[in-house]
């Protein structure tokens, strides 16, 4: 049985996270897993439930271009680098999987010792001088890459062309739900009309406080209606006080880190996804999967997952007057967010379905994983 080393570039459970997990848990009973973690999170609770994955933990080094940051990167990497050789020679594996970019540098490293690497990217639009150069590091950190939308893979392209030839793209899936959601309505909701909802981290690329921005015209036309948003994160303060400047206490509500996701999904009339340069997002596959609208923005990947007029409804990112015209429009007619809520479902098990695309990836895993590995420098 085969070995592969799995690189987790964080001990949460957001979304690339429960995508490595889907990964992890696919590949149990074909291979031999092991899983580095950057700490000790849901992510390690939830795995250490499988008798069969082993788990080690092992801080990622960081990478910056600012000045004064040459020496730390130094200091931070010799260490790493040391340590990570030791113990890539102990577990021989046959595949080292990265999972986003900050794992492209363990993974270059696997490649320049000899082992079959494979990175699965979530992101898009690396910036900055760190950005180029990581992008061009990625071009040539895995004999195999996994984009998660084509969008993706074209802006790093952008920076190294030679990885379109050793990259395949492959959304991010879920399973279908197996029943439409009970009659008992979340607290959250209750005798509110209509019923918002946007699923992410309180992060400024998240851009939530444009649906704060949004909020008042919407209540000129629905007075009651509720905005909730399930995510925690660096912003919250900054949001809360927002909310009370805008004079939406009524109206929001910032519910933090939820593990009950899919019933508030359920409940809500339609998904708002303001996120700026997403890649593929999981909530917004979620929703669709629930048979619920979505209105989201134009960019990243977005237009890959939302079929524009049809599942729902594309704007500009950053424009506050799109964003609240296309909510009005969809707010104001059960008919049409019936309509593209059934549109929407359909599209999500034609194109997202979770087995069908764990299948795509474990095909890529085989083809990557290689008995014949190397140990020279």
């Amino acid at each position: 049985m085969k070995t592969i080393l799995f690189i987790a570039h964080s001990p949460d459970f957001y979304g690339a996270d429960k995508v490595l997990f889907q990964v992890i848990d696919a590949a149990r009973g074909s291979y031999r897993i092991h899983v580095v973690l950057p700490g000790r999170g849901e992510m390690a609770q939830r795995l250490s439930a499988f008798a069969d994955v082993e788990l080690h933990f092992m801080a990622l080094p960081r990478f910056s271009l600012a000045a004064g940051d040459v020496t730390a990167n130094l200091v931070g990497f010799l260490p790493f680098l040391i340590k990570f050789r030791k113990f890539l020679a102990r577990i021989g594996p046959d595949l080292v999987y990265g999972n986003t970019i900050r794992s492209a540098l363990p993974v270059a490293i696997s490649r320049r010792l000899g082992y079959p690497t494979l990175v699965h990217y979530h992101e898009c639009n690396p910036t900055g001088a760190a950005g180029r150069l990581l992008a061009k590091l990625a071009a040539g950190a895995a004999k195999r890459n996994i984009f998660v939308c084509r969008y993706a893979l074209e802006s790093y392209a952008a920076y190294s062309p030679r990885i379109r030839a050793h990259s395949s793209v492959i959304h991010n899936g879920l399973a279908p739900p197996a029943e439409r959601p009970g009659a008992d309505e979340p607290t959250e909701f209750h005798g509110r009309s209509p019923r918002l909802i946007s699923v992410g981290q309180l992060a400024p690329h998240k851009r939530i406080g444009d649906l704060l921005e949004a909020m008042p015209a919407i209540l000129e036309k629905h007075p009651q209606a509720m905005l909730a948003v399930l995510g925690e994160g660096a912003l919250r303060d900054d949001l809360e006080r927002r909310i009370t400047a805008l004079e939406l206490e009524e109206h929001v509500l910032l519910s933090g880190y939820r593990h009950d996701v899919a019933p508030l999904i359920n409940a809500a009339d339609l998904f708002l996804a303001p996120f700026a340069k997403e890649a593929c997002n999981m909530a917004v596959i979620e929703a669709m999967m629930a048979g619920k609208p979505v209105v989201a923005t134009a960019g990243g990947g977005m237009p890959e997952l939302v079929a524009n007029g049809e599942t729902g409804l594309l704007y500009a990112p950053g424009d506050i007057t799109q964003l609240t015209e296309c909510t009005l429009r969809l707010a104001g007619s059960s008919e049409l967010r019936q309509a593209f809520g059934a549109a929407a479902a359909q599209r999500a098990r034609e194109l997202f379905n979770e087995s069908v695309q764990m299948g795509r990836i474990l095909q890529q895993i085989e083809a990557s994983a290689n008995p014949g590995k190397g140990h020279q420098v």
